[in-house]
């Protein structure tokens, strides 16, 4: 009787925890939700990008939507994390109607439009950034979007379970890497231009998503850590450093 007695306390306390737990991630949901005044207005600002993308415009039109959202969107850095969070949300859940949907021929240049259209939209920010600004300023950047993006990541991949896809994720990804790769800032140092600075920061990344955490993104994950534009760059890079 004294060890039911025990068995079932300890039942009971692990109850309590549990409804503890919950009641932790409900709160935490809640703090992390994003107004919806302000998802509507980053909604509206993203499809009018997309848009533009998709319509092949000219420098002048994409540098006056760059330079308009730096002076007013994104002018608060604070700002970033939730822009780049409504942008990756609306990217994965466009790819994820249109696959759905089988729309037949075409479905894949359809279906990645929105997600490529994002990681355009990363690369010109960063890269188009104010030229007053310092090389930290474009790594701080590319930071807030790579932490907004790898949070929505695990997000999906905890609510779908088995219904998740890596997919968009390693397009975005796979994107950036052939971007940022080439992309050399001044570090101040006396030295060359160097790419260093963000391939650490996808390093960082990539260790967040690790397959032992993240078993439905194990496949793109490989994938990125063996990619030509990351690992033997990363590589050189640490010798170089």
């Amino acid at each position: 009787e004294q060890i039911a007695g025990v068995l079932e306390q300890l039942a009971g306390m692990e109850e309590e925890e549990k409804q503890r737990n919950a009641k932790r991630s409900a709160e935490q949901a809640k703090d992390d939700e994003v107004p919806e005044r302000m998802r509507e207005q980053v909604a509206n600002l993203f499809n009018e990008w997309v848009s533009i993308y998709s319509s092949q415009p000219s420098d002048k039109i994409v540098t006056t939507f760059i330079s308009t959202l730096h002076q007013q969107a994104l002018r608060n850095e604070k700002i970033w994390p939730n822009f780049f969070r409504v942008c990756t949300e609306l990217a994965v859940s466009a790819f994820d109607k249109v696959t759905q949907a089988g729309l037949g021929a075409g479905i894949e240049a359809v279906s990645y439009g929105g997600v490529e259209a994002l990681a355009k939209l990363v690369v010109l920010l960063v890269k188009l950034a104010d030229p007053t600004s310092s090389s930290r300023t474009k790594v701080d950047s590319l930071t807030r979007v790579l932490n907004a993006v790898v949070k929505v990541l695990l997000r999906d991949h905890e609510s779908k379970k088995t219904e998740f896809n890596q997919k968009p994720y390693f397009r975005l990804f796979d994107n950036w890497l052939l971007e940022f790769s080439t992309f050399e800032i001044d570090l101040g140092d006396g030295g060359p231009p160097s790419n260093a600075p963000f391939l650490f920061l996808f390093g960082n990344a990539f260790l967040a998503l690790q397959p032992a955490r993240l078993p439905g993104f194990a496949f793109a994950w490989l994938q990125l850590i063996s990619h030509r534009a990351f690992m033997p760059n990363l590589l050189l890079a640490g010798k170089v450093g």
